[in-house]
């Protein structure tokens, strides 16, 4: 939880210089709703250390083509998820993420912009 109790998943895009060095990094923690088992709410605030991607997940991040990446909700993203951790094709590939992000309060994707900067 950040400042003022807002959650916030933050996902960083980052580019090098070569063509062939490519890296994202990624901050997201464990944020069960409070409905969730005793166990998951004792993850809360501590980070996951791995992520999987794939070409189409990273395109979606790019493209900006989550809810949670735009102010407001243009039709256009009207039936898309809201961001990267309510994507089923996201969780089809990452099983442990699923349940541990408040599904009644979605947090805002960023794409390298900061969150409070989204709200």
């Amino acid at each position: 939880m950040h400042a003022r109790g807002v959650r916030c998943v933050t996902v960083f895009v980052v580019f090098a210089v070569d063509v062939e060095d490519r890296a994202i990094a990624f901050n997201i923690e464990h944020q069960p709703g409070p409905l969730a088992p005793v166990a998951d709410q004792l993850l809360a605030g501590q980070r996951f250390s791995a992520l999987k991607l794939t070409p189409r997940l990273v395109a979606k991040l790019l493209t900006q083509s989550y809810g949670g990446a735009v102010v407001g909700t243009p039709d256009y993203l009207k039936n898309n998820p809201v961001g990267l951790t309510f994507d089923p094709e996201f969780l089809d590939l990452n099983p442990e993420y699923k349940g541990f992000t408040d599904q009644n309060r979605p947090a805002p994707e960023s794409n390298g912009v900061p969150a409070a900067r989204l709200a």
